[in-house]
């Protein structure tokens, strides 16, 4: 190895001053058969010495071919995966039906074969695929305001707030949702359902509370029904509010 590779990678920060062609270590058997043993060993790594990064970023592989580099074969993930499912599955609405009933002047909007897609798993998703569910829903709930105008409509103009949003899942899957995932799950449905003027609103002006149920049976589906409330907090009992109110001070 010349005199000039040992240079190279033999630094002045970290070995002393370099004194040309006279520096002590140049002349030193053990040290050179140590270096090249070292280069050797890089070389069998696949770490070449013009690889190695001298300051940050410096000697980086880099993709070839415009390949982005990391995670390019990684698989997608088992959250990526579950939420392209249930998307795909959501855009099928030809089943899909709404019925006012005017004694209770509530709206009933039924989705067969819906899927929701649990809070845990969106959490570990990107925001890109969450906004594609949102609009499959946007789209569904679109469907839905078109094709049953005639009772959506009568809701629209009898409707008084708030309203309870009672969210019920049938689910074929083995393991049900829990209470606080589906009921974060169906926030897509009511944001569909602002989106589409059949809410005016989520705020607590107009929604008092989500109350969800989630069980299992062989025909899957999701069942939406706003009802009206006389009390800002639905079915919660008196009592809690007033505990609630009743809480000390500092």
């Amino acid at each position: 190895m010349s005199f000039q590779k040992i240079a190279v990678m033999v630094t002045p920060k970290t070995w002393g001053v370099v004194m040309g062609k006279r520096w002590a270590i140049a002349s030193d058997p053990a040290l050179l058969a140590r270096i090249e043993k070292q280069e050797q060993s890089r070389a069998a790594r696949g770490l070449q010495k013009e690889q190695v990064p001298t300051q940050a970023g410096e000697g980086r592989v880099r993709p070839q071919n415009g390949d982005s580099g990391a995670g390019s074969d990684r698989k997608p993930s088992q959250a990526r995966l579950r939420s392209q499912k249930v998307a795909l599955n959501n855009q099928d609405s030809r089943a899909d039906f709404a019925s006012y009933c005017a004694a209770t002047n509530s709206l009933t909007m039924v989705f067969p074969r819906a899927m929701i897609l649990g809070l845990n798993t969106s959490l570990r998703m990107h925001d890109a695929h969450q906004t594609k569910l949102k609009t499959t829903w946007f789209k569904r709930v679109e469907a839905m305001r078109y094709l049953w105008a005639s009772e959506v409509q009568q809701w629209i103009e009898s409707a008084t707030y708030p309203v309870i949003i009672e969210e019920i899942y049938a689910t074929s899957e083995n393991i049900c949702l829990d209470v606080e995932g589906f009921t974060s799950g169906c926030k897509p449905i009511v944001d569909a359902l602002v989106h589409n003027g059949i809410l005016p609103d989520d705020s607590p002006k107009y929604v008092a509370q989500p109350l969800g149920y989630t069980f299992r049976q062989k025909n899957r589906g999701v069942v939406i029904r706003l009802v009206p409330t006389t009390k800002a907090w639905g079915r919660i009992d008196d009592s809690s509010i007033d505990a609630a109110k009743a809480i000390p001070g500092d």
